[in-house]
């Protein structure tokens, strides 16, 4: 039933503190961004995870890029 609600939203996890990073995030969201801790050169592990059924793989990978490009 909250479906509808749901759809079009996005999220952010990390549990970096931990020492590990979500290589898969199950969610209710359409897409989710997960990252790990940062490393001695300044390097960190992230996956975006998404729902094909509402974003187009492309789209994804733009937004990724976009995110790895601004980062740098």
């Amino acid at each position: 039933r909250q479906v509808p609600n749901r759809f079009g939203t996005f999220g952010v996890t990390a549990v970096a503190a931990g020492g590990t990073v979500f290589s898969r995030v199950v969610t209710h969201w359409t897409s989710c961004l997960s990252y790990g801790a940062i490393d001695r050169s300044g390097q960190v592990e992230a996956y975006l995870t998404f729902d094909h059924r509402v974003m187009d793989g492309a789209a994804a990978v733009r937004a990724f890029q976009a995110l790895a490009a601004a980062l740098e």
